[in-house]
């Protein structure tokens, strides 16, 4: 079914049909840029809506158009009603609801983190997940002491959304999240735990904050033997195995890049190919080095943006090759490989 035009799905959020008010609100979650004031204003009256499935998919609708800092479109007015949701009689509305605020709200925020901040102890575990994830990305108070307790909730899915979370901020926070005396402790006790996805995003998470760590559970990340491992894990891996200089990881980072007989659809096949070259090893580093000299726009530039996701800056003769042999690349992505890898150009 096509979208409906932006007015339609403004009327059909008073539909009679539940399914349609639900089909109004997923167009209207796709609103342009022009249009996205108005789409939040027309979200927010469904908050009031009496189908539960109804106001959480409006809430959800409201985090994908993300936030605003206009204040003339009654974009305050539209979070303060977020944050009434909190108090909705629906478990996955008040869920729904944690999860708007951490995509709306800015950072620093008492008002909102205050009202976050009794969910960290909901006896449910997805109201503990949402309102933890919204809590660390506007930096409440304590935040990185609140990511050290969830390493040991009873829920594996709330442990695990610490450890990504911790992944997250490592670079820009890891100081902050160090002091946290307990930190450390925690993360070396979940690498023996029964959930092995857990105990490879503690690994990589320890990495991550300048621990010595052991990469055992990130290998079988790597090698597809653990289920449940999403593509950020995935990604965090990769990177991880190639900061770290770990040369168990190199027959695994092959078969993701070249697959068994030379032919990889692997969605990660570039940032594998960065891995191995940042490894030295040298099929990775002559197919990278090709790579950026692809015809092939999409290419041509997933090579470069693997450059920047690995920081080579040992690449920076093959990218000036490959801009002197009149080979484009967007400004854009060279501006970011020369903050990323240090490179001059």
């Amino acid at each position: 079914m096509l979208p409906r035009k932006f007015s339609a799905a403004q009327r059909d959020l008073k539909h009679s049909q539940e399914r349609v008010r639900l089909e109004a609100i997923a167009d209207l979650a796709r609103s342009s840029d022009g249009e996205k004031a108005a789409a939040r204003e027309a979200l927010a009256g469904v908050l009031l809506d009496p189908v539960a499935q109804v106001r959480a998919k409006a809430l959800v609708a409201l985090a994908d158009l993300g936030r605003s800092d206009r204040l003339e479109d009654g974009f305050l007015s539209i979070l303060n009603a977020v944050k009434s949701s909190l108090t909705d009689p629906s478990e996955m509305v008040r869920q729904m609801a944690c999860l708007a605020i951490g995509e709306l709200g800015q950072p620093e925020d008492t008002a909102l983190t205050s009202a976050l901040r009794p969910f960290l102890r909901a006896t449910d575990p997805g109201l503990r997940f949402q309102s933890l994830n919204a809590f660390t990305r506007l930096r409440g108070q304590g935040w990185a002491g609140e990511l050290a307790l969830a390493l040991q909730d009873r829920d594996p899915y709330v442990c695990r959304i610490a450890l990504r979370l911790l992944d997250e901020v490592a670079v820009e926070h890891g100081a902050q999240c160090r002091q946290e005396s307990s930190l450390e402790a925690h993360l070396r006790a979940l690498l023996s735990a029964d959930d092995l996805l857990n105990s490879a995003l503690a690994e990589i998470a320890l990495f991550d904050l300048g621990y010595d760590v052991k990469l055992r559970a990130t290998l079988r990340v790597l090698g597809r033997k653990l289920r449940g491992a999403e593509p950020v894990d995935v990604q965090a891996a990769i990177e991880t195995v190639a900061f770290a200089g770990e040369t168990l990881a190199l027959p695994l980072l092959r078969r993701r890049a070249f697959g068994l007989f030379g032919i990889s659809w692997d969605p990660f096949r570039w940032l594998a190919i960065a891995a191995l070259a940042r490894l030295d090893d040298p099929q990775g580093q002559e197919v990278l080095a090709k790579g950026l000299r692809n015809p092939k726009e999409t290419e041509r530039f997933a090579a470069l943006q693997a450059l920047i996701t690995i920081r080579l800056a040992s690449m920076e003769p093959e990218v000036k090759l490959a801009r002197e042999e009149g080979h484009s690349f967007p400004d854009e992505l060279l501006k970011m490989l020369a903050e990323s890898a240090g490179f001059s150009s």
